[in-house]
């Protein structure tokens, strides 16, 4: 994993990138960042927002859809987190 910097964000929101960051480590993407968006980007976050997954990847991959093959494992981890009241928005994923 490369350099990762947490700073102020909420507390559960470094377990949730804990849990997501290995799966986007295996993706067949070449080099990526991820990045937030929604309410936590402009640090308005609350315990009801949702949040909001920015992938920028060097290598195409398919849309993120609970179908693909590709994708299913993150679609696992949202519906994990789903169930701690944590909701996963879904993810923007650019080359």
């Amino acid at each position: 994993m490369s350099e990762i910097s947490l700073g102020t964000l909420p507390p559960v929101l470094h377990d949730v990138i804990a849990d997501v960051i290995p799966f986007f480590e295996r993706l067949d993407a070449g080099q990526f960042a991820v990045g937030l968006g929604g309410s936590l980007s402009k640090r308005m976050w609350d315990e009801r927002s949702d949040i909001d997954f920015r992938l920028y990847h060097e290598h195409p991959l398919p849309r993120p859809n609970a179908a693909s093959s590709t994708w299913r494992e993150y679609f696992v981890i949202v519906d994990r987190w789903a169930q701690h009241g944590v909701r996963l928005d879904g993810l923007w994923s650019r080359t």
